[in-house]
């Protein structure tokens, strides 16, 4: 199977992200700020290789610094 465009990969990665979003829900623990969709929009943006490679390697941030600001960043947007 060839996948040009990642698409694949993507779909994967988006289903990930609603599995989480889901369990957040389901156990109540999913802000009522955003929608499930929205925060599945918030989470996989926030860890895509796209932000990771921005900022690790164009603003070069510690990959220790980048797993603590996504974790405080996504607790903060998620959470209940």
């Amino acid at each position: 199977i060839t996948d040009p465009h990642g698409l694949i990969k993507e779909r994967s990665f988006s289903q990930r992200g609603e599995v989480i979003v889901t369990t957040l829900s389901r156990e109540g623990q999913l802000s009522q700020r955003l929608s499930p969709p929205e925060a599945t929009d918030v989470l996989c943006a926030h860890l895509s290789v796209e932000t990771w490679w921005y900022l690790r390697d164009r603003r070069g941030w510690s990959q220790t610094r980048y797993v603590e600001a996504m974790q405080q960043t996504l607790k903060a947007m998620l959470l209940a």
